[in-house]
């Protein structure tokens, strides 16, 4: 038996003072102004962070809202765009290197 493919949508829920369009995915706010898609999710390294498709946060909110977990393409894309990456994901990728070193896996 063949399980039925899920969509998964931003919907929109309303217009803020702004103009900014107000979308929720499981709870989550994006704010949409544009090209701008920004989240809005405190407590996630990526709160406040734009990116170019309102739709790409969809994977971001489910990662994090399963297993308060960033996904490594995000870190990946980042890096390579030479953007900032918040303090909380460079402490993460100290740690990892840290561990990786002291295991000896390091070369």
């Amino acid at each position: 038996m063949t399980q039925a493919f899920k969509t998964k949508v931003l919907k929109v829920i309303g217009i803020d003072t702004d103009g900014w369009l107000i979308s929720q995915y499981r709870g989550v706010r994006v704010l949409s102004l544009g090209i701008q898609h920004v989240l809005d999710l405190p407590g996630h390294p990526f709160d406040g962070m734009s990116l170019g498709n309102a739709r790409a946060w969809i994977r971001v909110i489910d990662i994090w809202l399963d297993s308060r977990d960033i996904p490594l393409t995000l870190q990946g894309c980042l890096q390579r765009a030479g953007a900032t990456m918040p303090a909380a994901i460079a402490a993460q990728e100290g740690e990892a290197r840290e561990q990786t070193r002291h295991s000896g896996a390091e070369r």
